[in-house]
């Protein structure tokens, strides 16, 4: 069954999602599937959802069970690029009507409960709504369209153009990105976003919620930085400004981290390397692909032995056969499911490997 549902969550789940070290709370698969059966039945029959609503989703503490509830019904997510609360705003601006806005009623999203004050909810009612008579309601299929998205390079244009992708694409995505990451079922996972960036929801957390049993969700705002070292996290995906903040946040401590490695969907700055790399020993592993296409299409992995002669416009070769790659005048071609998506980006081949210029 190629859907997205709770059928793909890992049977040895271990949950924990994290505020800061006196706020933890922790789940097992059990009691996550009973958290999914509870937004279930809130959004039949308290939201009144239908198949193909657009739903937004703010980072909140029940942000996984809301998601797979929605997916099952067959809500369709919509994906914001901003990482600020105060620039979701933008959401109604580029997809027009909403259905549902989950939000958390706290001061750091107040702006978005005002806004959306018609149509949001408060994401922190599962800790009291205990109603699960709509579990068995299932409306999802292999074509429902899962995530709507809009390419970061016309996301400013008066009419930007939308990207749909049905529960298929990700299902097949998850099942190749399974191998392509090498991932184990003992790996720790940490998640700090999931809709967060075009269809990189295929990406990472996917995949390890499929096949890895060991899951953190860290809010951007919580003290995820010594989550990461207090519980010996191996692998993370991060926002280009996660980052950022990484290193400063850990500045004073020069800590070990040669068992981690931190996706991201831009190559590296040199301050990332000389501090995560060189200093504490990291592995950086940066994601090449588009929203249309998802990825990675290449990986590019910055790590201790290579570091200091690694070159960052070397994407290296084709990972599969998941992804046709040409160039066309220059500009790097992506074929796949019977698309074909000429990107913005230059590169060149040289010994079949794929060289950014």
């Amino acid at each position: 069954m190629t859907v997205i549902s709770r059928e793909i969550i890992n049977k040895d789940l271990s949950l924990t999602i994290f505020k800061d070290s006196k706020n933890i709370k922790k789940f097992n698969y059990d009691e996550v599937i009973n958290l999914i059966d509870c937004a279930k039945t809130f959004l039949v029959n308290e939201r009144n959802a239908k198949t193909n609503d657009k739903v937004l989703i703010c980072p909140c503490d029940f942000y996984i069970p809301w998601f797979f509830a929605c997916a099952e019904l067959g809500l369709t997510f919509l994906v914001s690029l901003s990482h600020n609360p105060k620039d979701y705003k933008q959401v109604n601006d580029q997809y027009g009507h909403i259905d549902h806005v989950i939000v958390p009623h706290i001061e750091y999203f107040s702006n978005i409960a005002e806004q959306y004050a018609n149509v949001e909810f408060d994401a922190d009612v599962l800790k009291i709504y205990s109603d699960t008579s709509c579990k068995e309601d299932f409306w999802s299929t292999k074509d429902s369209i899962l995530t709507l998205s809009i390419s970061e390079t016309n996301v400013n244009s008066y009419n930007p153009a939308q990207h749909s992708h049905p529960h298929w694409f990700y299902y097949q995505l998850l099942e190749r990105n399974i191998r392509v990451l090498k991932l184990t079922s003992s790996d720790k996972c940490m998640h700090s976003k999931i809709l967060h960036h075009g269809s990189s929801l295929g990406i990472f957390f996917l995949p390890t919620i499929k096949h890895c049993s060991i899951h953190y969700w860290a809010l951007e705002h919580s003290d995820w930085h010594n989550l990461i070292v207090n519980e010996q996290i191996n692998r993370c995906l991060f926002m280009y400004y996660d980052i950022i903040t990484f290193p400063a946040k850990l500045a004073k401590r020069v800590t070990d981290l040669s068992n981690l490695t931190i996706y991201t969907l831009r190559s590296p700055s040199p301050k990332d390397v000389d501090y995560l790399v060189k200093k504490c020993n990291a592995t950086i592993t940066s994601m090449f692909g588009t929203t249309i296409t998802s990825g990675p299409v290449f990986l590019q992995e910055v790590n201790l032995s290579n570091c200091d002669t690694y070159d960052k416009g070397n994407f290296g070769k084709p990972l599969d056969e998941y992804y046709q790659l040409c160039l066309t005048e220059g500009r790097l071609t992506i074929k796949t499911f019977g698309k074909t998506v000429i990107t913005p980006d230059y590169f060149k081949i040289v010994n079949n490997e794929f060289y950014f210029i």
